[in-house]
């Protein structure tokens, strides 16, 4: 079956589609859940990146986000077409780089991340059809102590796996952004059910 791009467009429309059963017939850039980033990226430079001072390590050292890039900033260089950067969870030990999990991020202010957000949740909605159901969640960051930036949330859970789409926007504080640079943003991410299990988000029964 060939692959969905799981994508923001400009329109914020998505191509006419057959429903798909598999979490990995859908790409962000090009690349899929269970893929080897060694069919993308050389391996010295996926241990560059791993290194660097900008990953996420997960509890145990069981698993790392790592960031993919359009500009020489990033170690790992890609001509992205949608996203601004795209963000790739790994296993550290794992000798084949398999991706259990993959998102796509667009810098924006808030009123235009909600916006964006909304109208891709309705196309996801009507995408997905019966395949899928769908939950809102707006709550605090977990990251801002204060309680002051914001998380806007839409979960995918699949009928025929147990991995989720999702689909963010991020409000940070006014602290953290003059603090850290970080600034609001929309992202639309695919997470396998096997990071799923063990960040213990009990989103399946």
């Amino acid at each position: 079956m060939k692959r969905l791009l799981l994508i923001l467009i400009l329109t914020l429309s998505f191509q006419s589609w057959t429903k798909a059963d598999d979490i990995s017939d859908f790409e962000i850039e090009g690349m899929s859940i269970g893929d080897s980033l060694l069919d993308y990226f050389n391996e010295d430079l996926i241990k560059e990146e791993m290194n660097s001072s900008t990953v996420f390590i997960y509890k145990d050292n069981k698993f790392i986000d790592i960031g993919v890039g359009s500009t020489n900033a990033y170690p790992l260089k890609k001509n992205l077409e949608v996203y601004g950067d795209v963000g790739i969870t790994l296993k550290p030990n794992d000798k084949k780089y398999k991706i259990y999990a993959i998102d796509g991020r667009l810098m924006c202010n808030l009123k235009v991340c909600l916006s964006q957000k909304k109208e891709i949740k309705s196309e996801l909605i009507s995408f997905f059809g019966k395949n899928a159901t769908y939950s809102d969640l707006n709550s605090s960051h977990d990251y801002d102590k204060t309680g002051n930036s914001l998380t806007y949330m839409t979960t995918f859970k699949f009928k025929s796996h147990k991995s989720v789409v999702r689909v963010i926007a991020v409000d940070w504080s006014d602290e953290i952004t003059n603090n850290f640079q970080w600034n609001d943003n929309l992202k639309v991410e695919i997470i396998s059910s096997e990071l799923l299990d063990f960040l213990q988000i009990g989103l399946y029964d």
